[in-house]
């Protein structure tokens, strides 16, 4: 999504996404060939729990680190991360994963 909430799709031709200038720096980007976009989907779907769950820590550490950054401990509300219909979040007051639904009591 952009600063608009407009989704934002990859263009013909660019390696980038649409708006976008850069992959962050702490990120490692590889394009896969189109020849092999069928192998790389079936090793996706056969493996998308756990690298789902990857993701989610992955992000949810990196998205911590700005909110530690960006002085988010300042903030005298309880924040956190988490994705959309997951069962874990993670607190970014106490830097640990909860039951989303604990945010809640």
């Amino acid at each position: 999504m952009d600063r608009d909430a407009n989704e934002v799709f990859q263009e013909p031709g660019k390696s980038g996404f649409a708006g976008s200038t850069s992959v962050l720096e702490e990120m490692s980007y590889y394009h896969v060939a189109e020849e092999h976009m069928g192998a790389f989907d079936d090793f996706y779907e056969a493996h998308d729990e756990i690298l789902f769950e990857q993701e989610q820590r992955v992000f949810g550490e990196w998205f911590s680190t700005c909110w530690q950054e960006a002085g988010g401990d300042s903030v005298k509300l309880p924040a956190y991360f988490g994705v959309h219909d997951e069962t874990e979040a993670l607190d970014l007051k106490r830097r640990h994963w909860v039951d989303a639904e604990e945010k809640w009591d």
